[in-house]
């Protein structure tokens, strides 16, 4: 009988050769309890709290009303209340999200937390999130693509989904996520700014991916810097909690489209 691959050994031992010495610092942290959040409350509704960081990369996108906002894949719905709130009752924020189970619980938090003026101008819908430049070409002000990722933290934190984990794995979300990032940038206006963010701390789901952008959609694109704790990659900011007081983690990377994206991909 063949034998059964050591998921957490392997987890231990890619993770360990990433960030070397730093390693068993990080992973303390990423298995501590989190209590770096903000608190979202308006007067006559449920307050909601996020991850710190979660807000700082909300607001990175740079939201004001009037303007025409996408949030690819939005439940449960922390980083939408940013953006709903910065929108103030003007302009429009469409929030999708694939999974049924997800979305009612981001119309639970929509619905409980904003108040109706502001809540108006967001819509729910239930779209696979690669395909949205196609549905929706070119029709964004700001786009945010906080993609579906390895989550190692989460990981940590409950050991039995680590039977889960694999480089493979890792490889198979790193297609996901290029594709949702693609889609993002064609449903966005030229001129117009996204923001494409995970909670890996997998480099190839952070800076690979968007190097993978750079390179396929060339001249289209760039990266535009932007204010937030944390550690400069290549392209972006990580923040992660063993340095930024229990924060994150979170990869940030805010794009600007200056031409045309469409192309088709293979």
């Amino acid at each position: 009988m063949k034998k059964k691959p050591d998921r957490a050994a392997e987890f231990e031992s890619y993770y360990g050769t990433l960030y070397g010495e730093r390693w068993p610092s990080l992973r303390a942290a990423l298995e501590a309890e989190k209590t770096d959040y903000e608190t979202v409350a308006f007067p006559g509704c449920e307050p909601y709290a996020l991850n710190r960081a979660s807000a700082v990369c909300a607001r990175a996108l740079g939201v004001g009303p009037g303007h025409a906002v996408l949030d690819l894949c939005a439940a449960p719905g922390g980083k939408t209340v940013i953006l709903a709130a910065a929108l103030n009752g003007r302009g429009r924020l469409i929030s999708n999200d694939i999974s049924p189970e997800r979305r009612r619980r981001l119309k639970k938090t929509i619905e409980t937390v904003l108040p109706p003026a502001i809540a108006a101008v967001v819509g729910i819908t239930g779209s696979d999130a690669a395909l949205f430049g196609k549905r929706m070409p070119e029709s964004f002000d700001r786009v945010l693509a906080d993609v579906p990722c390895s989550s190692e933290g989460h990981l940590i934190r409950k050991p039995q989904l680590l039977t889960e984990w694999s480089p493979a794995r890792i490889r198979s979300l790193c297609i996901r996520q290029f594709a949702i990032l693609a889609a993002g940038l064609d449903a966005l206006k030229v001129g117009g700014e996204m923001i494409y963010s995970t909670c890996a701390i997998a480099p190839d789901e952070n800076d690979g991916v968007i190097a993978k952008l750079l390179t396929r959609r060339a001249g289209a694109v760039e990266i535009l810097p932007f204010p937030a704790p944390g550690e400069a990659t290549r392209y972006g900011k990580l923040i992660l909690p063993d340095t930024c007081d229990g924060m994150g983690p979170l990869f940030i990377c805010r794009i600007g489209k200056r031409g045309n994206s469409r192309k088709e991909e293979r």
